[in-house]
């Protein structure tokens, strides 16, 4: 199963929007863009908070544009409230997170672009190595529950 990455931003940064959206799926990565992902019709409120709550990471564009934004600051708290990684991915400098995920280290793009490209790229990769790991683990648990209802089934028929 792909790694789904939420990703919370203001719609007047939606170039940048675009950029990470092509890096994270050029890394195979499903990645929800409400701009783009919700169809019409659908209620925004519970497709956003569906998303977040089904996303791996929560990325956060955070700009002087995402300071503004009601909508932002709504998303970070629902990623919060169901305990998301988030990776705050700053373009302008002097602009501090929310208090309430201040303590959050976060990747200053302002400084470099491209290396801003490549930390997230690498976040991405290591928590998409983290979610293989755990569903191998979880795939094995199961082979080996299946293995023992198995003999406890065949045990149970010699037994009649």
């Amino acid at each position: 199963m792909p790694l789904k990455a939420f990703i919370s931003y203001s719609s007047k940064d939606m170039p940048i929007v675009e950029q990470i959206r092509k890096t994270l799926e050029a890394s195979d990565i499903d990645v929800f863009v409400a701009e783009d992902s919700i169809k019409p019709g659908e209620i925004l409120k519970d497709s956003i908070i569906k998303n977040i709550k089904e996303s791996d990471m929560f990325v956060l564009l955070w700009s002087k544009n995402a300071t503004d934004s009601d909508y932002v600051k709504q998303e970070i708290g629902a990623a919060l409230g169901v305990n998301k990684l988030i990776v705050p991915f700053v373009l302008n400098k002097g602009i501090p997170l929310p208090e309430f995920i201040r303590d959050i280290k976060y990747i200053p793009a302002y400084e470099n672009i491209g290396k801003a490209f490549k930390t997230l790229q690498e976040i991405i990769s290591g928590k998409a190595k983290e979610k293989q790991e755990i569903e191998k683990k979880e795939n094995i648990k199961n082979a080996v529950g299946i293995a023992i209802l198995a003999a406890i089934f065949i045990f149970l028929a010699k037994q009649e």
